[in-house]
């Protein structure tokens, strides 16, 4: 008698931070990677329900969660629809160090984990959760630096 493989779900989450960049089609890019990521470095038990769990913030800035997907992924989440959230680079997910920390709590206390597929790592374990909190304040830093140096260019114009 064989065992039956339980599918995991997963959920894609997607975003860009500005009007400009939805221009040049990011966002199909990365839901492109997303897909070929699965198809090459998962179990053939691994789906994706493409009309209800990929979740997609165009200009949408990743310093707060006030953002219309973000928030119908956490409540599918608490719903228990999928089992992991892929996203193509960290950043995506959260350029907040606490914000991200806090919902990563939150999505590991539902039992549901965190996929970079750029950066092959997920938050199932305890070195990996230190990892994502050292990507997560460069991203942080990086959104930081983006912010003071547009603040600077406007000054000047």
């Amino acid at each position: 008698m064989s065992a039956t493989i339980k599918p995991v779900r997963c959920a894609f989450y997607i975003r860009v931070s500005t009007e400009k960049q939805l221009d040049w089609a990011s966002l199909e890019a990365q839901e492109k990677a997303l897909y070929e990521y699965v198809e090459t470095h998962l179990k053939s038990n691994y789906v994706v329900d493409s009309k209800r769990h990929i979740f997609i913030d165009g200009a949408h800035s990743g310093r707060t969660d006030e953002r219309p997907e973000f928030q119908r992924l956490m409540t599918c989440a608490h719903r228990k629809e999928f089992d992991i959230v892929l996203v193509w680079k960290l950043d995506r997910f959260f350029r907040n160090l606490w914000k991200a920390l806090t919902y990563l709590d939150e999505l590991n206390n539902l039992g549901i984990g965190i996929v970079s597929t750029t950066q092959e790592f997920d938050t199932s374990g305890t070195f990996w959760k230190t990892v994502f909190n050292i990507m997560l304040a460069f991203a942080e830093l990086e959104s930081n630096l983006i912010k003071e140096r547009t603040i600077l260019w406007k000054k000047q114009k």
